[in-house]
């Protein structure tokens, strides 16, 4: 009965009009924009903003997100145990049964906006191992604090990334272990760079011209 359907990505769109046959030609895509509240910062500031949150001043790895299967957090759990490099894995979102800190692995539950932007921008890298992203909002977020990604392959993940982040093909543990430690032994500047570059290309005005469009 719509006249038109929205979705945040290409991919979203492909995906509506492959279950939906009915929205096929009146699908348009209008993407998402990192939140006014994510707002960068130099990583010196960013550091000693994370050592009085928590309490730790180490390199780490961070993820964002639930429990829930289809976010893999177990996966960026494994990548980090298998370095060498001493690194640990910081945990952001609400806490599970049984989710518990290890030597190599610190959930910090439930993130408040305002802290959100220094631990992107301290972090050494941002970890997206999702099975499936209709949109992937962390990516973007990450790549505006200039904290570089690895991510998988799932929906729409290799298309926000455009080129910014190192996308593995597939969800071997080793093989995203190998690339982590790659990109820590890599010209990371690069990487920030791109990512910051590839952020500003969305924005919550464009969005709001393009749903103007669609009414």
């Amino acid at each position: 009965r719509s006249a038109k359907v929205i979705g945040v990505s290409e991919t979203c769109r492909q995906e509506i009009e492959r279950f939906i046959p009915a929205a096929r030609g009146k699908t348009v895509v209008t993407p998402e924009a990192v939140a006014p509240w994510i707002k960068p910062m130099d990583r010196v500031t960013a550091k000693a903003r994370v050592s009085e949150l928590f309490g730790a001043d180490e390199r780490y790895a961070f993820t964002l997100g639930t429990s829930w299967a289809r976010k893999n957090q177990a996966l960026a759990i494994d990548v980090v145990e298998r370095l060498t490099a001493g690194l640990r894995l910081y945990i952001g979102g609400k806490l599970g049964q049984g989710d518990i800190d290890t030597a190599r692995v610190r959930r910090l539950g439930y993130i408040d906006q305002a802290d959100l932007s220094a631990l992107y921008s301290a972090a050494e890298v941002h970890i997206l191992p999702s099975l499936h992203e209709g949109f992937g909002l962390t990516l973007l977020e990450a790549f505006a604090c200039g904290c570089p990604v690895l991510c998988g392959n799932g929906g729409a993940l290799p298309e926000i990334s455009g080129g910014a982040a190192t996308v593995m093909p597939s969800y071997d543990p080793q093989a995203w272990a190998d690339a982590l430690q790659t990109m820590l032994s890599s010209n990371l500047d690069e990487l920030r760079e791109r990512g910051r570059q590839r952020a500003a290309e969305f924005s919550w005005a464009a969005t709001a011209r393009l749903t103007r469009q669609v009414y």
